[in-house]
């Protein structure tokens, strides 16, 4: 088997699509291994230089905006602090999309038992928020209840780092990793060998299908790592021994085995800091609910949102 011809070919096919053609080269011998003589596995920065050109890290200050039921909202405002969930804790479509972006990159089967997936249900924690308000997002997330505007300040030095901790969600039109499908079918019908995973579970959780882009949804995710039976919460691509990157150790475990935890606003964590810069209520909420929304806020300026 000649690594120099398995480049050349790799960076031939790459070299077509429009995703691809300008990262080739971040392809060469010293980064391209074969595994247990079925997966050609690509090291170094490609698949990190790919995903940041479709899921760009969150940079500087940003407004983004997070919904929640009534109920929820005054717990959030009580304790000045907000739920950061299982995948699966989500009853909404994340967890579905991740699955369907793992087929999409053929590292995933729904009839097959797969770790990648499993570690997503597992270890791995979100938050979301979208860019914008609107009636739709309304209705699906804030129905009833309440839209906190929250201002994200990253930290100067998360501009020299590569963690995508804070990412804006990428959303797929159906054909943009079809380099991937005609990659395995090169490398398997010419060597019998198989494209590694090399984007993993972590880019699965910025990706959803185009038909949610109304959603302009960004996500905040930490791994989720265990040692001598606590739980501890690293930005995703941290070591865990990286002490100045650890965000929390109060890691719970609901009665249905999820993980959880809380994030305090105005807190200053090694990359970022949150803030509650206004909550917006639904008009469908009562004067006296409403009220004690106001009393709950403190100094943050509460308002009714505007008809539409």
């Amino acid at each position: 088997m000649n690594m120099e011809n398995i480049v050349e070919e790799i960076k031939e096919i790459l070299g077509k699509y429009e995703l691809t053609k300008d990262l080739t080269g971040f392809i060469d011998e010293s980064n391209i291994e074969v595994l247990d003589k079925t997966y050609i596995n690509i090291k170094g920065d490609f698949w990190n230089k790919l995903f940041e050109k479709i899921s760009p890290a969150l940079q500087g200050e940003k407004i983004l905006y997070h919904y929640k039921g009534l109920n929820l909202a005054k717990d959030i405002l009580k304790n000045n602090s907000i739920q950061i969930s299982n995948l699966t804790s989500n009853e909404y479509n994340d967890y579905a999309e991740c699955s369907e972006y793992l087929k999409k990159i053929e590292a995933y089967h729904p009839l097959v038992n797969n770790e990648i997936l499993d570690d997503s249900r597992n270890n791995l924690l979100i938050l979301c928020f979208t860019e914008k308000q609107s009636d739709s997002m309304w209705k699906n997330y804030g129905d009833k209840g309440v839209c906190f505007k929250i201002k994200i300040s990253m930290s100067q030095q998360n501009t020299n780092e590569t963690y995508p901790m804070f990412r804006k969600v990428y959303y797929d039109s159906g054909n943009k990793f079809d380099f991937i499908s005609e990659l395995n079918y090169f490398l398997y019908k010419k060597y019998r060998l198989r494209l590694s995973d090399g984007l993993s579970t972590r880019h699965a959780l910025f990706f959803k299908r185009e038909k949610y882009q109304e959603e302009c949804e960004w996500r905040l995710a930490f791994n989720c790592i265990q040692s001598n039976k606590t739980f501890y919460g690293f930005p995703i691509d941290c070591s865990f021994n990286s002490v100045n990157t650890l965000y929390f150790q109060n890691i719970q475990t609901d009665e249905n085995g999820r993980k959880y935890s809380t994030l305090e606003f105005g807190k200053n964590y090694p990359l970022f800091t949150m803030n509650i810069e206004e909550v917006i209520v639904n008009d469908k909420v009562s004067q006296k609910d409403f009220e004690e929304l106001k009393k709950l806020a403190g100094n943050i300026n509460v308002v009714y949102k505007r008809k539409s």
